[in-house]
C-alpha cells in the first residue's frame, strides 16, 4: 500500500510541472496571437486600402466591375 501511494505521489509531482509548462506556453501563444490580430486587423480593414465589403448594387457614381467605361477613344479609331 505504501508503494502505491508513493508511486501516485511521484506521478502527481512529475505531472504538475508539465501542466504548468503547458499552460504557460498556451498563454504565451494566446498573447502573441492577440497581439498579431490587434496589429493586423486595422490594416486589413482599411489601412492598406482594402475595402471592407463592396456593395452588391452598383451606384451611379461608382463603376461596376462588370462594365467597362472608356474615357478615351480606342487607339487607331477616329472619334465619331
Amino acid at each position: 500500500m505504501k508503494d502505491a501511494l508513493q508511486n501516485a505521489l511521484t506521478s502527481i509531482v512529475t505531472f504538475v510541472p508539465k501542466l504548468v509548462g503547458f499552460i504557460l506556453i498556451l498563454l504565451i501563444g494566446l498573447f502573441i496571437a492577440k497581439a498579431i490580430a490587434n496589429d493586423l486587423a486595422p490594416k486589413l480593414n482599411g489601412g492598406w486600402g482594402f475595402v471592407t465589403r463592396p456593395s452588391r448594387t452598383p451606384s451611379a457614381d461608382r463603376a461596376s466591375p462588370l462594365v467597362v467605361r472608356a474615357s478615351a477613344p480606342a487607339a487607331g479609331r477616329p472619334e465619331e
